[in-house]
């Protein structure tokens, strides 16, 4: 087997009341993102992981689609239950609904496509991976919807390229893959311990931390981890018996990441009026939404995943080159700021001469700034 799930630890079943707020839900302050309207709305994270329980009540609804790549359930693709307990409980810590009983997600209100890469081992093969990471690209909901967001919790100690290579061509077309950094870590920041996919610059790589803001020592250390979520003793969905399990690892803490991208993507398509661009839900997660620890980055990334800047809005950063120039003359020209653009069009052209094409650039960033209410992105 190629893949397999990040090693964690089953601690015990669990019981939750009436909408109950876990505690790695509560210590990344997701309700101050659901306050600002911001609960997962029209985002699609799919979930490579073994499956999902398809009847538990707090997953209800809450499942757009799915499809089963491994050899259980005798090779058939429409059966993506989960036949071992992990993805179930990826599941709930993503999203949970908030109905008024049983627990709530980090994004209680996002859908997901379940594609079930494991087996009811935690194993799978490459095939198996690849075969659902194109799918997870290719795919579209009843509405046009495509996945925002991949989350993964399995890992291979080998890297292989035709993996990265499809990454690589998620994050060009729009979605942001987090994967857990694994569980084989000693705690010291100088040794590295390295998982794929996790390790690949494209991937979003999380690692954990605990209730008392430590960092777990099982948490791998390596220079490409991006930051910790929570990780011990994280009470989630189970698919016996709807019930609820608590789990440790670093396959907990990454559905916190992959629940507050959605969040993170609801709030910067809003302030832009357009999707969000892999590099801008990350630079949001990083720079809004991260709390440095006093340890090394190797074992901590940029920091602890923290919603500290929930009702701050985001900026809107615009390249020059990304401005179509007739865009631009047309409304300064509605403006009032010159009322000849073919003398503009003529003479500030790209390539026509090196006063011409800064002319040009100086005409986009007026409009950048004044037309767009955007930064410049240098």
């Amino acid at each position: 087997m190629e893949f397999k799930l990040v090693n964690h630890e089953v601690i015990a079943q669990s019981t939750v009341t009436l909408d109950t707020l876990p505690e790695g839900v509560k210590d990344i302050w997701a309700n101050e993102m659901w306050k600002q309207g911001y609960q997962g709305e029209d985002v699609v994270v799919a979930i490579l992981d073994t499956g999902c329980s398809m009847t538990h009540p707090d997953l209800n609804g809450q499942i757009i689609g799915g499809r089963n790549f491994t050899t259980d359930y005798n090779n058939d693709p429409n059966n993506y239950s989960d036949n071992n307990f992990h993805g179930t409980h990826v599941a709930g810590t993503i999203a949970a609904k908030k109905d008024g009983q049983g627990l709530v997600g980090v994004s209680p209100n996002v859908k997901l496509l379940i594609l079930k890469t494991l087996d009811s081992t935690g194993n799978g093969v490459l095939t198996w991976m690849l075969q659902a990471l194109k799918y997870a690209l290719a795919w579209r909901g009843p509405k046009g919807e495509r996945v925002r967001i991949v989350n993964m919790s399995s890992a291979s100690k080998l890297s292989f390229s035709t993996i990265h290579d499809v990454i690589k061509q998620m994050e060009a077309e729009g979605i942001v893959v987090v994967a857990a950094s694994g569980n084989v870590g000693d705690g010291e920041a100088n040794t590295d311990e390295i998982g794929y996919p996790a390790y690949y610059p494209e991937v979003v790589a999380v690692g954990s931390y605990n209730m008392w803001g430590q960092v777990s020592t099982f948490s791998n250390s390596n220079n490409q981890i991006d930051l910790i979520a929570p990780g011990e003793n994280i009470v989630s969905t189970w698919h016996i018996d709807h019930g609820y399990l608590k789990l440790s690892g670093t396959s907990m803490a990454a559905p916190h990441v992959s629940g507050a991208m959605a969040l993170i993507t609801n709030k910067l398509d809003q302030a832009f009026g357009r999707k969000a661009t892999p590099k801008e839900l990350y630079d949001e997660l990083i720079d809004s939404c991260t709390v440095s620890l006093d340890v090394p980055k190797t074992l901590q990334g940029y920091g602890a995943l923290k919603f500290i800047n929930a009702s701050k809005r985001p900026v809107n950063k615009v390249k020059v080159s990304s401005v179509h120039f007739e865009d631009a003359l047309l409304w300064l020209k509605n403006k009032g700021m010159f009322n000849t653009p073919d003398y503009w069009r003529t003479y500030a052209v790209a390539g026509k001469t090196v006063k011409g094409e800064l002319i040009r650039e100086a005409l986009i960033k007026i409009y950048i700034v004044q037309a767009l209410q955007a930064q410049v992105d240098e």
